[in-house]
């Protein structure tokens, strides 16, 4: 029961990620990134056996802090580390069906984590429906067989792309206007005070 309900929840966030993501960039950024540098911290500290030494929540929560921290400020880095690391989650979990050497898995999850940094800087949205839609996959494939989970999650991606591009664009045309209109006003009201007299010219 209680994994159900985490699943759903994080099948909630892929959502929230795919069809709102760049709304609240700054803020999902910074808790995609405390969550991710917590969940790797974790990891980290039990491949290297210092769980008798090295109290392993303490150190996971005084890192995600500064992650929080980081993602808020570097949005674009925080979310493609984090795409990176849910990619790598997903193909971990759809190893059975899969079967990729850890190699291939390693260098997809960077691969994934670079590419979705280098579309962020061109198109602000892509990074979150990205990670939105490897969440979404992660949460429906302990809930339904991994291939349609996978399935689902694209074309939720898909239509999460969509959705953003146009309100992201809706968005950029607005300010447009506005830098526009804003440039307009003063041209009129230079021009309305007529030219100006130097001092000591009469």
């Amino acid at each position: 029961m209680c994994s159900t309900v985490s699943s759903l929840l994080l099948a909630l966030a892929g959502l929230l990620l795919a069809f709102y993501g760049v709304a609240a960039r700054r803020l999902l950024s910074a808790v995609a990134l405390a969550t991710t540098t917590y969940y790797v911290t974790i990891h980290l500290l039990g491949l290297v056996q210092l769980w008798e030494y090295v109290p392993p929540g303490a150190v996971a929560l005084l890192l995600s802090v500064v992650g929080f921290i980081v993602g808020f400020f570097s949005y674009k880095l925080a979310v493609s580390i984090s795409t990176g690391y849910a990619t790598f989650v997903l193909l971990v979990r759809m190893f059975p069906i899969l079967g990729l050497p850890l190699d291939v898995v390693y260098a997809a999850s960077v691969a994934t984590a670079l590419a979705t940094y280098l579309a962020s800087l061109r198109r602000v949205y892509v990074p979150y429906v990205v990670l939105g839609a490897v969440t979404l996959a992660i949460a429906l494939s302990t809930l339904i067989h991994g291939v349609v989970a996978i399935a689902v999650a694209t074309l939720v991606g898909v239509a999460g792309y969509v959705v953003q591009g146009s309100s992201w664009r809706a968005r950029m045309k607005l300010v447009k206007q506005r830098g526009t209109q804003a440039a307009v006003k003063q041209r009129k009201s230079k021009m309305s005070r007529g030219p100006s007299v130097p001092r000591g010219s009469t």
